[in-house]
């Protein structure tokens, strides 16, 4: 195993030497949210993607000119700052979509793709497009338009003909769920549902995102479903989606028991296929799993790389939710609750979340928590996801920022 990920070379740069274990790390603000007004954007609900430039963008669930959310783009200065500015409001034209949430996905032309929980009026969510349109401003366009039960859902992934595939479902409502397509066509988008889950299947409903390998096929995990009687409704599982004359059929690679974790939720490949992930609870001590899904003659093996603890006074996560990065054989990522923080107590632990690292010491994986998060001394607050250029990370809180009751989540950066 220390051979293979040694191998790994996610990005070029050597982020394991810029923030490393045992490092001192340094968080700056890039961006502070307050819902002073209705129209502040505030609360941001997804990761940050970068262009070949630079710049990062990301969205507010709340806030805008039509307080139903907002894309914004955060752009480097020359003198180190960063310049903010709102480049979409939701609810300019009908069915634009409202309330974006979950993460952001931009292709090599630096469009951006995404999802709200609603629509406006009488749809179920939508799947918003972005292009720049050469004059500094941004056109919006929906791929997607949901009239039915099931909300788009999870991170979009894109092949290399430009179809994009996502996933969509209604927990509340009670929707099992479905994988789709949208493949470019002349005057816009054509949608296919390509798979559908059954809430009363034991193979996983209720999907959440997607990854593509190199042949096409898809990886990925449902929050409910599986034989597992230890979880109401199910632990959740990891599935593949492979097709065969235009028909695609589903094969679970990990039946989630609570014991090996629950409720899981992203995805990422190495560079040899294997597979890592996040179980948001569960797992040997109760609070969520980092783990690995390697596979030898067909047969998919899980390892737990760490277990998370909660607080517990010794400032480990909770509840590692979004998404990981894999940098030259380590592991980055972020729990929405944990850490040192006394301020945030919801029932996983306590703590305001972290940002960790799980780096391979001989044969086992060691945690080092690079940052945790305290909105008692004005910081923010239960981090959403996580990205960098290489040199440093990048990521979004959900709330937080200062000890004002406006606080409404940071953009921040962490650097040796």
């Amino acid at each position: 195993m220390k051979q293979r990920l040694a191998q790994i070379a996610i990005v070029a740069a050597t982020l394991a030497v810029a923030i490393c274990a045992h490092a001192a790390v340094k968080e700056t603000f890039l961006y502070k949210f307050s819902n002073t007004s209705a129209t502040s954007p505030a609360f941001p609900q997804s990761n940050l993607v970068m262009d070949k430039a630079g710049n990062m963008y990301g969205t507010t669930y709340d806030g805008g000119t039509h307080k139903l959310g907002t894309v914004f783009e955060l752009s480097p200065e020359s003198n180190g700052g960063w310049t903010f500015s709102v480049i979409y409001n939701f609810g300019t034209v009908p069915n634009d979509g409202a309330f974006p949430y979950g993460p952001l996905t931009i292709d090599s032309a630096g469009n951006l793709y995404g999802v709200t929980l609603e629509g406006i009026p009488n749809t179920s969510g939508v799947v918003f497009e972005l292009s720049p349109d050469g004059s500094g401003g941004w056109t919006e366009t929906t791929p997607y338009v949901s009239t039915l039960s099931t909300v788009p859902s999870g991170p979009l992934v894109i092949d290399g003909s430009g179809n994009l595939y996502g996933t969509a479902a209604n927990q509340l409502g009670g929707s099992a769920g479905l994988v789709f397509k949208l493949t470019p066509s002349a005057g816009g988008w054509t949608f296919q549902d390509i798979f559908d889950f059954n809430s009363n299947d034991s193979e996983g409903f209720v999907p959440f995102g997607l990854v593509l390998d190199s042949a096409g096929n898809l990886y990925g995990t449902t929050v409910l479903g599986g034989s597992s009687a230890k979880c109401k409704q199910g632990c959740g599982v990891v599935f593949e989606l492979t097709q065969s004359a235009g028909i695609w059929s589903e094969q679970v690679l990990l039946d989630f028991n609570n014991s090996n974790g629950a409720r899981p939720y992203s995805l990422i490949f190495d560079a040899s296929g294997n597979l890592y992930g996040n179980a948001a609870v569960g797992g040997p001590k109760g609070y969520g799993v980092i783990y690995e899904l390697s596979q030898n003659g067909g047969v998919w093996t899980q390892t737990i790389l760490h277990a998370f603890s909660g607080s517990g006074g010794h400032g480990d996560g909770s509840y590692p939710e979004m998404n990981l990065l894999l940098v030259n054989g380590n592991i980055y990522g972020t729990t929405l609750f944990g850490g040192s923080s006394t301020s945030c107590n919801d029932g996983f632990g306590g703590g305001c979340g972290t940002t960790f690292q799980l780096s391979l010491s001989g044969t086992a994986w060691k945690e080092n928590i690079l940052h945790s998060f305290e909105p008692e001394n004005g910081d923010g607050s239960n981090p959403y996801g996580i990205a960098t250029d290489g040199t440093h990370l990048y990521g979004v809180t959900q709330d937080g920022g200062s000890t004002s009751v406006n606080a409404a989540g940071t953009v921040y950066e962490l650097s040796k």
